[in-house]
């Protein structure tokens, strides 16, 4: 760590240079590797466009070919970064899963009653982030997105392979203008990159310790390339090997330079070493330990990754430990405003105001949550749920809520339902104001009440609920106690769809479809359905399949809404008072116009479909 630990090497300049062509080199390559766009934009994120270029510039200004070249690749690199949309949808979905994942890495380190609260190091130990947990969640994010959004296609990948190739090529000259060789240096090659990759990405923890400890065997690595030493330390310390571990990051802070503006690799070893010194003293009474750790702590703050907001997490638990309640709070704001980890940080922050630890209750809170998210997961016990409703958590009375409302069929519970919903809301929770607004729409348990369905539908819109956005968008489609406006309907709905609400999609590409409100227009009717038919829904399938059957807006081609039929399991178009045909009449239309090819051809598009990769065929 060159803060902490200062290494007097006769040419810096030449060690930072390596360090910096070996970070592009590898960060492409694991592009390349991958052929993913997710993959990319992480790597172009947190290390291509965070170098600091003046280094290779100042020192390489001889060798003209590799700036240039550098330009050139960032320049392709930068055409298939992911939108600013697409990156919300995929952290979304990551979010979600990096629950999961943490609720299994936890399971019996967080058993209640096991710790006082819950250690920082726990939280260390099981925090996971975009850039160095992606292949924890690659396999469910891949599942849930269309190939298109984050595959690179052949000829993409055969293009920066091109352009990689001539850049190792030029850092191979350049390690013998400068002769990196005398000076300890080396330039990675291609196969102890994949060599280094494979152990990496290992799943097996001591296969992947085997692998890293013949890479050790190596001098390539040894102060050329310092993410090599985290790699093989988070491995070390998921192994328990805690004598390894310290090596690693020992080795890591004797070899790392500050050839990254905002350094997130950085980032993380301090906060290993962190975890590793807390071990040592975890009362902090060493005057020596407690000053370090304060130090690490503000550097892995300065270079953390933007959305790991677990670690940020883990570090106001620390500066909480220091005494520093304020520098607590600085990141647990952060987060907030970033929308990071929002209902962790929103009980930490509680806990901090209330002189609480940070940690306390977050174990029940990622049951709470992942009981929302996750059908799979086992239901919490109701006495535990009530307990917890009890002490006052918001997520719990709108659990419960949730239990009376949808768990039996006898009308009195939902009194009790509206009770723990208004429980919830009044605690400011978005998804109880939701619920109370349908209750009253719906007339369940209360009487039916329009102006009261929205008032909540408001109030819980206005702190970002989608499901309030898009019951807002059906009332004022469909006249219910509000006169019908069209205008606002459209400005719900598409408020809904911008939070991933497929419902909305449907409803939003109806009204262009029919002209509702709107002007017809089919390209966007077709775009929208297209969003929803993503996300699985039946109506868009169906609707999709009439457009390509009259050749609306799309060329005509009976085979695929033939296809779209056959996906589609809706018995009737319920949004539709124009059209209310029924999906297995349009299948029977069709059939008797269609060859036996044409049709074993649409029953392989609508297999295709299942396994998620339609859209990309229609294209």
């Amino acid at each position: 760590m060159s803060e902490i630990f200062p290494i007097n090497i006769a040419d810096e300049e030449t060690i930072c240079l390596a360090q910096a062509l070996n970070l592009i080199s590898v960060s492409i390559y694991k592009i390349i590797e991958t052929k993913n766009r997710i993959v990319l934009d992480l790597e172009y994120n947190n290390i291509l466009k965070n170098l600091k270029l003046e280094l290779i510039k100042r020192k390489t200004s001889s060798v003209r070919d590799i700036n240039n070249l550098y330009t050139q690749i960032i320049d392709e690199i930068t055409e298939f970064t992911l939108s600013n949309k697409e990156r919300k949808e995929i952290f979304n979905r990551f979010e979600k899963e990096k629950r999961r994942v943490l609720w299994k890495n936890v399971a019996g380190i967080w058993a209640e009653g096991s710790l006082f609260g819950v250690s920082p190091i726990c939280l260390a130990q099981s925090g996971i982030s975009p850039y160095f947990n992606y292949q924890v969640c690659v396999s469910k994010i891949k599942e849930e997105f269309d190939e298109e959004l984050w595959e690179l296609e052949e000829n993409v990948v055969a293009r920066m392979r091109r352009l990689w190739t001539k850049w190792l090529q030029l850092c191979f000259n350049i390690s013998f203008i400068y002769n990196f060789a005398g000076k300890d240096l080396r330039i990675i090659g291609e196969d102890l990159i994949k060599k280094y990759l494979k152990a990496e990405q290992k799943q097996n923890i001591q296969r992947s310790i085997k692998l890293f400890r013949e890479l050790e065997q190596s001098d390539v690595f040894n102060q050329s390339y310092p993410p090599f030493w985290l790699s093989y330390a988070i491995k070390a310390d998921k192994a328990i090997e805690t004598k390894t571990r310290d090596q690693c990051l020992r080795r890591f802070f004797e070899t790392h330079r500050n050839v990254l503006t905002t350094d997130p690799i950085y980032s993380k070893v301090c906060m290993l070493q962190i975890q590793s010194l807390y071990q040592q003293d975890p009362q902090l009474k060493n005057d020596t330990i407690r000053q370090e750790i304060e130090t690490l702590t503000r550097i892995a703050e300065k270079h953390i990754e933007d959305t790991d907001g677990l670690g940020r997490i883990f570090l106001s638990t620390i500066y909480q430990e220091l005494g520093k309640s304020e520098d607590a709070r600085r990141g647990l704001e952060v987060n907030i405003a970033k929308s990071m980890d929002m209902e962790f940080s929103q009980r930490a922050l509680t806990n901090l105001q209330t002189k609480k630890k940070i940690l306390t209750s977050i174990p029940q809170l990622l049951d709470l949550l992942i009981e929302l998210e996750d059908e799979d997961a086992n239901e919490m016990p109701l006495e535990r749920l009530r307990q917890l409703a009890d002490e006052g958590e918001p997520i719990a009375m709108n659990i419960l809520g949730d239990r009376y409302y949808y768990d039996s069929e006898v009308s009195e519970n939902y009194t009790k339902a509206r009770e723990w919903y208004e429980k919830a809301a009044e605690k400011g929770n978005a998804e109880a104001m939701a619920s109370l607004g349908f209750i009253y729409e719906k007339g369940r348990g209360v009487p039916q009440d329009y102006g009261k369905a929205r008032e909540w539908y408001e109030k819980a819109a206005e702190k970002g609920n989608g499901d309030a956005m898009f019951s807002l968008g059906l009332l004022y489609n469909n006249a219910r106690g509000v006169p019908n406006d069209y205008e606002k309907a459209i400005y719900w709905y598409e408020k809904a769809v911008e939070k991933g609400i497929r419902e909305a999609m449907f409803c939003l590409g109806w009204l262009y479809y029919f002209g509702e409100g709107v002007c017809v227009d089919y390209a966007k009717a077709k775009v929208l359905f297209e969003e929803a038919v993503r996300k699985g829904d039946s109506d868009a399938m169906l609707w999709l399949g009439s457009m390509y059957e009259d050749g609306q807006g799309v060329p005509e081609d009976k085979v695929l809404a033939y296809a779209y039929y056959i996906l589609s399991d809706k018995k009737e178009i319920i949004y539709c008072k124009y059209a209310p045909c029924k999906a297995k009449t349009c299948m029977d239309n069709l059939y008797e116009m269609l060859t036996k090819e044409e049709i074993r051809e649409a029953e392989g598009i609508a297999n295709s479909w299942k396994k998620g990769r339609l859209l990309k065929r229609l294209k």
